[in-house]
């Protein structure tokens, strides 16, 4: 597969006084299909066999977002919203072998091509605020609506969500300093139910739930304690309540509650 193309990006920043700046970025990526992308071959999830494809093109996208940052005493604001326009996507689409539309066993053909094109919208933040000199809080979040558009010559819906698009997810979560050398700090994070699946791809997917992924929350705890400058300790405790966890799409839930520790030591001067 011999290719030619291009990927180019470029920002602006204004910043309209000390600590607040406006931001937009601009951007178009290239993919190039792998291995996987042009040679798989066997059974899928599903009740699919896929053939190989060798006449895939890349895959592009245009992408672009704005915000706002902002830095004034503790508060730090990164907020933006973005677009992205993702053209020739490789998706599996129905096909044939030697005239036939299932394998012997009765297994859908199915094969990549470059037959869609994804919209995403989204937004995505951090925002943290100073309650006083030693506390505060904070959160995050990332929320993307996803629809695919498929080349009506596949036999597939003609739009759908988007494949593997994660749900609305965020963070809420408050620290404490309690002396110079100690910080604490907890944390809620968690997920909403993902009803929005790619059809079919997503309906004919083992690893996703059949009426889409569970929504979770999770806490957790951070302990940091730094007695010389050359030296800290940090202790974590995850998923304290010992929750469920699914990612959307992941096939398996995460390991549950967990407790990690880690010493680092600078040396030099």
């Amino acid at each position: 597969l011999a290719l030619g193309d291009g990927a180019v990006d470029g920002g602006l920043r204004w910043e309209v006084s000390p600590g607040v700046a406006f931001v937009a970025n601009g951007a178009r990526g290239v993919r190039t299909p792998n291995v996987s992308d042009l040679a798989a071959l066997g059974a899928r999830a599903g009740g699919r066999f896929q053939v190989p494809n060798p006449e895939l093109r890349a895959e592009h996208t245009w992408s672009g977002d704005a915000g706002v940052k902002v830095g004034l005493g503790g508060v730090r604001i990164d907020s933006f919203v973005f677009a992205l326009r993702y053209d020739d996507a490789i998706t599996l689409v129905p096909t044939t072998v030697d005239g036939q539309a299932r394998t012997p066993e009765g297994a859908r053909y199915v094969q990549s091509r470059n037959a869609a094109h994804v919209d995403v919208l989204g937004t995505e933040g951090d925002i943290t605020v100073p309650i006083t000199d030693r506390a505060g809080v904070y959160i995050r979040w990332l929320a993307l609506l996803g629809t695919q558009t498929n080349d009506p010559k596949t036999g597939l819906p003609v739009q759908t969500p988007a494949d593997r698009m994660p749900p609305l997810q965020g963070t809420a979560g408050a620290f404490l300093t309690v002396t110079p050398s100690l910080r604490l700090e907890l944390f809620v994070h968690g997920r909403a139910r993902q009803l929005r699946l790619n059809d079919p791809i997503n309906l004919q997917d083992n690893r996703i739930p059949e009426g889409g992924t569970p929504a979770f929350t999770t806490v957790h705890a951070r302990v940091s304690y730094r007695p010389a400058e050359w030296l800290t300790l940090r202790v974590a405790a995850d998923n304290i309540g010992d929750a469920p966890v699914l990612e959307h799409g992941s096939g398996f839930y995460r390991p549950g509650f967990a407790m990690t520790g880690g010493l680092e030591v600078r040396a030099g001067r």
